[in-house]
């Protein structure tokens, strides 16, 4: 299924989502649902893996474990999942942070490298 319609490819231009990721996609951002720029301090709101919640991401997050239902480590996953969504969230901290999104991006490259991510 190399063709680019269940999973994503490579191409001269960089990463192209699957033809089924594109279909299935909102048109809304994530940056629009967390409340990118709000005043008032909140959680983030779920986008993926709350399947009781409504939520715009709700049709590609479906599709999603279909791709890898045979896998093993994805059945792990899943159960991990649910056993931390029963822990209690931990208050939302006074402390805000405040940066550019590149020194943001550049923490997080950082974080992965040292954590045995690929670059």
């Amino acid at each position: 299924m190399g063709l680019g319609i269940l999973v994503g490819k490579r191409t001269r231009r960089g990463y192209r989502p699957s033809l089924m990721h594109r279909l299935l996609k909102p048109r809304i951002s994530g940056n629009s649902i967390n409340g990118l720029g709000e005043k008032n301090r909140r959680r983030a709101s779920p986008i993926y893996h709350w399947a009781e919640l409504p939520f715009p991401h709700k049709r590609i997050w479906r599709w999603f474990p279909l791709l890898e239902l045979r896998s093993l480590e994805m059945i792990r996953q899943v159960r991990e999942a649910i056993r931390q969504r029963a822990t209690p969230l931990l208050p939302i901290s006074n402390i805000r942070m405040e940066d550019q999104p590149a020194n943001w991006a550049a923490r997080a490259k950082q974080f992965a490298l040292e954590n045995e991510a690929r670059q």
